[in-house]
């Protein structure tokens, strides 16, 4: 499955901040392993897992407006079904809103 997920934020946000939470299809509901795949370098992102959940967080303070994008995979444990795969557009706007 493949899911597009367009995201705007405003600049400023602080480090450590939890900004999405990726939740994949029905078939890998029970604790998937989340992959960040792809990812420019000096994105200020990272990604978790958490509860079955993967979760995309600021690195560093959101100062400069930009897009970034990410790819992020959820796999089965055992890699038994098909993995979701995310890919995230990410836009941080010129003002805080």
């Amino acid at each position: 499955m493949l899911q597009y997920e367009l995201l705007t934020l405003p600049l400023g946000i602080a480090a450590g901040r939890d900004v999405v939470h990726l939740a994949p299809g029905a078939a890998l509901r029970h604790r998937p392993l989340f992959t960040l795949l792809e990812r420019e370098p000096g994105s200020p992102f990272t990604l978790r897992t958490e509860r079955g959940r993967g979760i995309v967080s600021t690195l560093r303070p959101l100062r400069h407006p930009g897009t970034h994008r990410l790819k992020v995979q959820a796999l089965a444990p055992g890699g038994y079904r098909a993995p979701s795969i995310f890919l995230l557009l990410i836009s941080v706007s010129p003002y805080p809103y």
